[in-house]
């Protein structure tokens, strides 16, 4: 859809393998989606730990392809995708950089089309952080499905997506 409407976007992949698939997949470098290997946090820090299912790792072990697609800033619930195997997955603690939308707006302008998030459980908390009046993509695309409380109790999940839905149609 954003090829054919011509829309700009930023793809922000923390996992050095993913992002290095992103990167071969991308159709040409006049292509106006930008490639940025960081971890979209709601504030910059130049190294946290981010969890991830290596490659090599799960190559020996006939794990299916998308194990590799398992990342998250918290251990527990990139190990959680264990019970869907019903084994262990061998996931590694690798140190990647961290962006909040601030920075990620003055290094690479506020210009994007379509803003997707899928920061596997922190969507929401995380576009509260939105600059709106920097950053005004026309489509967001997030999932509230794995929206992990963070401490939370579950009855506070769908009042914050309301939440954010309301403060997001208020700003336009």
């Amino acid at each position: 859809v954003a090829t054919s409407h011509n829309w700009t976007g930023l793809l922000v992949e923390p996992s050095p393998h993913v992002f290095e698939e992103l990167q071969r997949r991308a159709p040409t470098t006049a292509s106006p989606h930008v490639p940025v290997q960081a971890a979209l946090c709601a504030r910059s820090a130049p190294a946290v730990p981010f969890y991830a299912v290596s490659p090599a790792a799960a190559a020996g072990d006939d794990m299916p392809s998308w194990v590799t697609e398992i990342g998250s800033l918290r251990s527990d619930h990139a190990r959680g995708h264990q019970g869907i195997l019903g084994r262990e997955i061998p996931v590694e603690q690798i140190e990647v950089e961290c962006l909040g939308f601030e920075d990620l707006v003055s290094r690479h302008g506020g210009v994007m089309d379509v803003l997707v998030v899928d920061a596997e459980g922190a969507d929401v908390d995380l576009l509260a952080t939105l600059p709106l009046d920097r950053l005004r993509p026309r489509v967001i695309v997030f999932e509230a499905k794995h929206e992990i409380s963070w401490g939370e109790s579950e009855a506070v999940r769908p009042t914050k997506v309301m939440s954010l839905l309301a403060s997001l149609r208020e700003a336009g």
